[in-house]
């Protein structure tokens, strides 16, 4: 067992610590914290659930619109559920490396400057065996996304799971999950890139209130609406002043959670999942198959449809800066 785990320690490190050209050029650049964003940028999300998810709730994106404010910033959210380094999601009826070419191709149309990457909850269920694999493809992704445009790219570390769900013990799983954050924390500081750190956020209890609900996910895997804004408060680069009009959380006559904000801050995030739903039929649009897969011969030429998505999600972004605070 010694000389096995010696043995990955050693492939691990092989693999995270040689830099590419453009991972040389990317580190001669002035680093700049993960959350700070320039003004045209275009940040494009990529993982698995956490990440699809995250388009659902919109709170990442609202915080990241709030803190750069008045900058404009587009942000498109390519969150796969279930998906994987390989892009084993994406793959429709064809095989994982189809499903990986979709992603490249989606990406290189999308030309980000900026990107978002959260991959290894799925992949950790492999544990020591599969770290070796993980951190090859993972590397080979990162190599691959780079030469689309040598874009800034900042990591995010996979979430732990959450204990407390009757049936599920998450502890062995966390365990596995640890190397496999330990390999992107190497990775980020052999490449130079961004680092975001993620730890389960803690249920907070404003005074007064004894009724919140203690978990912070829906399921123990998966964060729930009020877990990805708990999440966040632990990010104090993301509690700008604005940030802070949001004022309490209450229980509702229902006994669930519910969070009383600051009115403008709750339009602008409803103003953005309006806008990833219109971005999610744009890029994931229904009846695919018949669209653009082997039964376009049928209804193909109704494919041109998904290009008018394109004027609604940019009006619904003349909508989101209208609404930024101008200093």
């Amino acid at each position: 067992m010694f000389v096995r785990s010696s043995l990955i320690c050693l492939l691990l490190s092989l693999l995270t610590l040689p830099l590419t050209a453009a991972d040389e050029k990317n580190a001669e650049k002035p680093a700049r914290p993960w959350h700070e964003l320039a003004d045209g940028d275009r940040v494009v999300f990529i993982g698995g659930t956490f990440i699809e998810r995250e388009g659902n709730y919109g709170w990442l994106e609202t915080l990241l619109t709030v803190a750069n404010a008045p900058k404009k910033v587009t942000f498109r959210n390519l969150g796969w559920s279930g998906d994987t380094v390989w892009g084993e999601s994406r793959a429709y009826f064809g095989k994982p490396p189809e499903g990986y070419k979709n992603l490249l191709t989606l990406v290189a149309e999308l030309k980000p400057t900026v990107i978002y990457l959260n991959y290894g909850n799925n992949e950790a269920h492999a544990g020591e065996a599969g770290l070796v694999d993980f951190t090859k493809q993972y590397n080979k992704l990162l190599d691959d996304l780079t030469k689309i445009g040598n874009p800034r790219i900042v990591l995010i570390e996979p979430l732990p799971y959450e204990a407390g769900f009757s049936g599920f013990n998450p502890a062995e799983y966390n365990k596995k999950l640890e190397q496999y954050q330990n390999v992107i924390k190497q990775t980020a500081e052999g490449r130079k890139l961004g680092l975001v750190e993620m730890k389960l956020p803690k249920p907070s209890h404003p005074p007064g209130l004894n009724k919140l609900k203690q978990e912070v996910t829906d399921n123990g895997l998966h964060l729930d609406y009020p877990g990805y804004y708990r999440l966040l408060q632990q990010f104090p680069d993301l509690q700008s002043e604005r940030v802070q009009k949001i004022q309490r959380a209450e229980v509702g006559a229902d006994g669930k959670l519910e969070l009383v904000m600051n009115q403008n801050l709750l339009a602008l995030r409803d103003l953005i999942v309006s806008k990833n739903e219109l971005f999610f039929h744009r890029w994931r649009p229904a009846n695919t198959t018949y669209l653009t897969g082997f039964r376009k011969h049928e209804q193909g030429q109704n494919a041109k449809e998904i290009a008018e998505f394109d004027p609604l999600i940019v009006a619904k972004e003349e909508e989101i800066w209208e609404l930024l605070p101008q200093k």
